[in-house]
């Protein structure tokens, strides 16, 4: 379920952190100190695949729902720290209501799309102000390095 280090021929080897409902409930019971259960608060768990799909990242619904888009957390969610900081903002976003403030995509309304990253792009930098700053476990270094790598690929056309 966690990181685990195996010694292999005299090298430090660490096992690759798999998104399961398992690795979720045991980091964020982590990050409460195990005050409380976490299964009481994701429902479920769903993974999503693709650079085309809506969720490039991690997402939850407003029925607390979880899909995390198993290309992003391979690429990026290295220690359970990390995983930490991505479960923990969209944790956030839930206590904040975030996902209520999201507009419906309609014919008659086309410039839903628009708003809507608008808002996600504050609404995630408020978030990761915060975990930054706050946080018990190391969110910063992971914030650093996705962000750092988001640059370098805007700049690889």
């Amino acid at each position: 379920m966690s990181i685990n280090s195996q010694e292999s021929h005299g090298l430090l080897v660490k096992e690759q952190l798999h998104p399961t409902m398992g690795v979720v409930l045991e980091c964020l019971s982590e990050v409460f100190e195990r005050a409380f259960e976490p299964n009481n608060i994701i429902r479920q768990l769903t993974i999503v695949s693709g650079e085309k799909h809506p969720i490039q990242t991690l997402a939850v619904d407003d029925t607390f729902n979880l899909f995390i888009n198993k290309e992003f957390w391979y690429e990026y969610i290295k220690t359970k720290d990390d995983a930490k900081t991505v479960l923990m903002h969209e944790l956030i976003h839930l206590c904040l209501a975030d996902v209520l403030d999201i507009e419906k995509l309609t014919e008659t309304n086309p410039d839903a799309l628009f708003r809507n990253q608008v808002r996600g792009i504050a609404m995630d930098s408020r978030i990761n102000s915060y975990l930054a700053r706050y946080s018990k476990f190391d969110a910063a270094s992971f914030l650093n390095r996705f962000y750092v790598s988001l640059s370098r690929k805007d700049h690889v056309h």
